[in-house]
């Protein structure tokens, strides 16, 4: 079982909301305790260490990662085979994760000069079980000196997604003492996040150009900008434009299929030879494929597929003012 707690503590915050109160009615700031009123344009010195006192808090943000595990290993040799002893391994393991962000009052009420951002908590947990077996294929061959097969299997069981199945095999083929070939194939997968599973709501400010800025680089794009309720005439004011991203609790896990071939070669000439007591000389060719890689889209993209194709798709998570 093993917890991670962290604090970060910002001293270089404003209070927005105190800010306000304090640059407004005298009278309303006398009602608020500790309210000093604010002059920005007294010259040096006209602000008091009182007025900072009340319009610089302390923000506190905190997080904390807990991970608790139960595993079972047996391992051994079931029995002989022609080549060799036929290897195994099996196993079950239990994880439970959970994770949690607490930022601070001011941050979540808005009134933090920074970024506004919402807590964030969630959990799930995985029950697995493998086996893994090595069987020897061929030993003292006029063509081989060891042949090897490698077999291995995971099943997980994830409360967030329900269960996936992963294998693996693998061919080692020992030539000569000099050279070994080795190939494998395997299947993977990477689970959600609690973060991007359970993660609220957050916002930062991305530097994004309109497609529907006039005048515009692609003239075919016009009527779809009509279409969008873009008016004529319409210049983009400013490129840095709100986005906000959050977690997704329907996240299926990433899926990839992996490829390895290649060789090791151990020059006899080269064992004590005085730089080295031996050496190996690898190649490997590795090829990786992955589905349904889980990644935010850019808000670029979204934005340019949204006014090319009006699809809602990517329509849908855009909103734009009535002048825009």
């Amino acid at each position: 079982h093993s917890e991670n707690k962290a604090e970060q503590t910002n001293y270089g915050s404003y209070d927005i909301r105190n800010i306000a109160l304090a640059l407004g009615d005298p009278a309303a700031c006398a009602a608020v305790s500790g309210c000093v009123p604010l002059n920005i344009f007294g010259g040096p010195g006209t602000i008091t260490d009182q007025m900072l006192a009340f319009i610089q808090p302390v923000v506190h943000d905190r997080s904390e990662n807990t991970l608790s595990v139960a595993t079972a290993n047996l391992s051994g040799d079931l029995f002989d085979l022609p080549a060799g002893p036929l290897a195994f391994a099996a196993g079950i393991e239990h994880r439970r994760y959970e994770g949690s962000y607490q930022p601070d009052p001011l941050v979540i009420a808005g009134f933090y000069n920074g970024v506004p951002s919402l807590p964030t908590s969630g959990e799930y947990d995985v029950s697995e079980v493998y086996t893994e077996f090595g069987v020897p294929l061929v030993a003292d061959a006029s063509w081989a000196k060891n042949l090897d097969l490698s077999l291995a299997g995971r099943y997980s069981d994830y409360s967030t997604f329900g269960g996936e199945f992963t294998g693996k095999v693998g061919l080692r083929w020992q030539l000569v003492d000099e050279l070994m070939f080795r190939t494998s194939f395997a299947e993977g997968f990477r689970a959600p996040s609690i973060g991007e599973l359970f993660g609220s709501a957050a916002r930062f400010d991305a530097q994004l150009n309109d497609p529907c800025t006039e005048p515009f680089l692609d003239p075919s794009l016009e009527s779809n900008c009509r279409a969008l309720g873009v008016p004529e005439g319409y210049a983009q004011p400013n490129p840095q434009i709100s986005v906000t991203t959050g977690g997704n609790r329907d996240l299926e896990p990433e899926r990839a299929d992996s490829f390895s071939a290649g060789f090791v070669w151990s020059p006899t000439v080269a064992v004590e030879a005085g730089i080295a007591e031996r050496m190996d000389i690898e190649v490997t060719f590795n090829r990786h494929e992955i589905e349904g890689a889980i990644q935010a889209i850019d808000a670029q993209t979204q934005l340019d597929l949204c006014v090319q194709t009006r699809d809602p798709a990517f329509c849908g998570g855009i909103t734009r003012a009535s002048t825009l």
